[in-house]
């Protein structure tokens, strides 16, 4: 018991010989380690704030700020479409033959009834030709015997008009009185016949007409059917032309030639359901393609809202070159494809903002704005016409407001990405507040 009381005053002494300069030492040295303390929960703090400062930094750079501005504003309708023939007359024949002889050359200027080919028909061609001639000269008997039932009419009904002039008229008979309606009624009915028998007469024309042009159609000669520049001919010396169709009679050959028939070219283009309430008459268009020497003005001549119904439904419209402007038409070919931009409308110093920003939600569009605290605001605005990545503001902004992009997240192996966002390039008009400062769009 003794040896164990003895054993623990050594080892208290041992421990206050050991603390007890330690003690004098930290408390000699206290300031020291304070200050240390203190320089260390400064570090510490300091790096919590840079560390929350970069984390706002990266947060701010998901946001860009664009500037409402007031520029020249323009709607387009791009469409397709190609050009039009109309200005083409084809020469095609229905006789069956060869080739024998060209009277004509590309470029030349021909009139209405000039030999343009002649043919040596086979068999099968003198006979529908001669056929052809049979069914004209029954077509002019058939006219003329129309005619002369005319004539046969029309005397009576002068007889009809002259009988009835001479008694029911000269007798005063009433209205009432059955002799004044029997003749009257005769009258009437002689008229009613010799104005039918005029239709017949200009059918009779028409068909005396139709049946000469299958002779001349169906004859070794082909004739200019108008009057214009040749072009585009297909028919050589020695090639057969000509076939019948099984129980349909002679059927059109190829074509053998076009005739240009004048300067005004015209494009016709397919709009769809969307875009065609837009167009109107006398709008400006720009017609390009691929094959074009440069781009053509134009405007709208044609606006046909009946629509074709196919997979989808489309509308047709129709521009005319400006032949003033449009000297160079040479290289514009029949069924060439062409696009069009059609101006719809223009607006001059019109706000403007880029599309993107815009919420949709129904018909209400709202866009977030910047105050001047540099709070952030939801607020409702009213838009006009687009134009690419644009959108005109009727009312909500002021030029000069601040609205807020949200830009995508990224994540951390995307960020090599995030400096092309900077040339969203279209994004137009503005740029960010704070000049070149933020990865935002770009003008």
């Amino acid at each position: 018991m003794l040896a164990e009381i003895k054993l623990k005053a050594q080892i208290m002494n041992k421990i206050k010989k050991f603390f007890l300069p330690l003690g004098r030492h930290f408390k000699r040295h206290l300031w020291l380690y304070l200050g240390l303390i203190i320089a260390i929960v400064c570090l510490i703090l300091f790096a919590t704030k840079q560390l929350d400062k970069k984390s706002s930094e990266q947060e701010k750079g998901q946001q860009t700020l664009i500037a409402v501005t007031s520029q020249d504003l323009t709607e387009n309708v791009e469409v397709s479409g190609s050009i039009s023939s109309a200005n083409y007359t084809t020469v095609q024949t229905q006789a069956i033959g060869t080739i024998k002889e060209i009277y004509v050359q590309e470029g030349q200027e021909v009139k209405a009834g000039d030999k343009l080919f002649e043919l040596e028909l086979t068999p099968e061609g003198k006979q529908a030709n001669q056929s052809a001639y049979s069914n004209y000269l029954q077509a002019k008997n058939s006219l003329q015997s129309a005619q002369n039932q005319l004539n046969s009419l029309q005397v009576t009904l002068f007889d009809k008009n002259k009988y009835f002039i001479d008694h029911a008229d000269k007798e005063n008979l009433s209205h009432e009185d059955p002799d004044w309606i029997m003749q009257w009624a005769d009258w009437l009915a002689a008229e009613g016949s010799y104005k039918n028998q005029s239709q017949v007469i200009t059918q009779a024309s028409a068909n005396v007409n139709s049946a000469y042009q299958t002779y001349l159609n169906t004859g070794a000669v082909v004739y200019a059917p108008v009057s214009g520049t040749i072009e585009n001919i297909t028919a050589v010396e020695g090639l057969s032309f000509g076939s019948v169709s099984s129980g349909s009679g002679i059927s059109l050959s190829d074509r053998l030639a076009t005739i240009k028939t004048g300067n005004q070219i015209l494009a016709i283009f397919n709009v769809s359901a969307t875009d065609i309430l837009k167009i109107e008459l006398n709008q400006p268009v720009t017609i390009s393609g691929n094959n074009l020497p440069h781009e053509y003005t134009g405007r709208i001549v044609s606006v046909d809202r009946y629509g074709t119904t196919g997979t989808t439904t489309n509308y047709q419209v129709i521009a005319r070159f400006d032949a003033q402007e449009n000297s160079d038409t040479d290289q514009l070919l029949p069924n060439m494809n062409v696009d069009g931009n059609i101006t719809i409308s223009q607006i001059q110093n019109a706000l403007t903002i880029p599309t993107i920003t815009i919420s949709k939600k129904g018909d209400q569009s709202t866009v977030q704005v910047q105050k001047a605290d540099g709070s952030i605001e939801t607020r409702t605005i009213e838009t006009g016409i687009t134009s690419d990545n644009l959108t005109q503001v009727i009312s909500g902004l002021s030029e000069g407001e601040q609205v807020v992009f949200d830009l995508p997240e990224f994540s951390s192996n995307q960020n090599s990405n995030r400096g092309s966002m900077g040339g969203m390039g279209g994004m137009g008009g503005a740029p960010p507040a704070g000049g070149s400062g933020g990865s935002g769009p770009r003008p």
